[in-house]
């Protein structure tokens, strides 16, 4: 999962507030919300965010792996194993041929 790091915060202590954010129309109110919120946001906003904060993605995003998966992570193993299914079809060493060609 990926976290924000006080980004609201660290926008305020260069200079913009909410207030002025929204005011300016740097970003829309929704997008303040979503930060509150720690919903996703865009990567158009991450990029206005950095320009603000003169800083790289990682200074104000954190990732913390999740404690367990979702459930489609847990049925795309599932169809590792049995060969059929949505995500993956044939067997693990076809998988993995197909993954390194990708790559090339």
């Amino acid at each position: 999962m990926i976290i924000y790091k006080n980004i609201l915060s660290q926008l305020k202590d260069a200079g913009y507030n909410t207030t002025r954010i929204r005011k300016e129309k740097i970003l829309p109110q929704s997008t303040l919300q979503r930060l509150r919120n720690s919903d996703p946001i865009s990567t158009e906003t991450l990029n206005i965010i950095c320009t603000l904060l003169d800083c790289q993605p990682g200074d104000i995003l954190e990732y913390i792996p999740d404690t367990s998966p979702n459930t489609e992570t847990v049925e795309a193993f599932a169809e590792i194993a049995t060969g059929n299914g949505t995500h993956f079809k044939g067997n693990t060493k076809n998988l993995f041929q197909n993954l390194q060609e990708s790559e090339d």
